[in-house]
């Protein structure tokens, strides 16, 4: 009822399955259970690692280019923030000197405030310029870090532990033309597929699949008694937790539908193992106080339904009157009286069908 399913890892394209734990094993959480091929993952996570180093020193470089920069224009700006001053201390001896010399200082000074004030642009634009630059490179970088990331996580992935004590029950999967089979080192499997499971052997139950005809007659809370084919030495009760409303066909070219119910079990046996096969009899009726015989001992003549009563010489042919049946017998509610003996077959068919049986009451 129980249990952790341990799948393909999310990782792109198919898995090869390198080491896989044996069927039935017992482990201890954080064992190894499976680990899938490792090759291409490894150069991703190389690769990525490369382009993040590559990306860093890109930034490193830009950002030792701008701090250049940064110098090379602060003493460029000093300088002509220099001649700006001494153009406009120039500019302020204008009555004292000839209005010819004026007129040249004052255009010397604006030609300097130009320059200036076209310098400060000039380093605003180149800073721009940088920042973007660098939000390039880090954009690259975390690009490159990411894919990082992922790799080394995926590559981590390719190895799967056990997330907790148990018993491994390893999958069937699809192989083509082997059909399915359980899953074994070697074979290669798409994300997601479920590859073993660690169930809780607590608690347990059974899964029947009934035919078309047979599903009306199945209920929730009907009795069932179960015996398992590895152990038929014991018999287990159980009752119907719930049957399915939708039919499905368990072969592709079946044409019979079935319908999944699901029984639980009163008791566990430690013997008990996930996907053991078993013979489930479900009571879909219990008719008390009632007269029944084997449905073998039954016979249709000449229209009518008859049984054979075996008498000291000769077997007398008894008209009988026939109720609800199961697998194995038939109620009949007139015709026969407890204790009479009767043929299991015909007694007229030859010498070969003489063996008969008492009918019994059942209840």
């Amino acid at each position: 009822i129980k249990s952790v399913t341990v799948s393909g890892p999310p990782v792109r394209g198919r898995l090869q399955i390198t080491k896989l734990i044996k069927d039935g094993s017992n482990v201890k959480k954080g064992d190894v259970l499976v680990e899938f091929d490792k090759g291409e993952l490894q150069q991703e996570m190389l690769k990525s690692l490369s382009d993040l180093k590559i990306a860093q020193n890109e930034i490193n470089k830009k950002l030792a280019d701008v701090e250049s920069q940064r110098t090379t224009s602060r003493i460029e700006l000093d300088n002509i923030k220099l001649q700006h001053d001494e153009a406009l201390l120039e500019t302020k001896k204008a009555d004292m000197i000839a209005k010819i010399d004026a007129e040249k200082n004052k255009l010397r000074y604006e030609q300097a405030d130009r320059k200036y004030n076209e310098t400060l642009k000039k380093m605003e634009s180149q800073s721009l310029s940088n920042e973007a630059d660098l939000n390039v490179l880090h954009e690259k970088k975390a690009k490159a870090e990411a894919d990082y990331k992922m790799a080394k996580r995926s590559l981590e992935e390719m190895t799967r532990l056990a997330p907790k004590d148990g018993l491994v029950v390893l999958k069937e999967i699809w192989k083509g033309a082997a059909g399915m089979g359980k899953v074994q080192e070697g074979d290669t499997v798409w994300t997601g597929v479920q590859i073993l499971e660690i169930p809780d052997l607590s608690a347990m139950e059974v899964k029947v699949y009934l035919n078309e005809v047979d599903v009306g007659k199945v209920k929730p809370e009907q009795e069932a008694i179960i015996s398992i084919d590895s152990f038929p030495d014991k018999i287990f009760k159980g009752k119907v937790e719930r049957v399915s409303s939708i039919g499905t066909k368990k072969d592709w070219d079946a044409k019979i539908k079935t319908f999944e119910a699901v029984v639980s079990l009163n008791e566990i046996d430690p013997r008990m193992r996930p996907g053991m096969t078993c013979m489930v009899d479900i009571i879909t009726e219990k008719i008390p106080d009632v007269l029944s015989i084997p449905i073998e001992s039954v016979f249709e003549k000449e229209g009518k339904t008859i049984a054979y009563v075996m008498g000291s010489r000769t077997p007398k042919r008894r008209e009988v009157t026939l109720g609800e049946r199961n697998n194995t017998h038939i109620v009949v509610t007139q015709g026969l009286s407890p204790g009479d003996r009767i043929a299991l077959r015909d007694p007229f068919a030859g010498p070969e069908a003489e063996e008969a049986s008492s009918s019994k009451k059942t209840s």
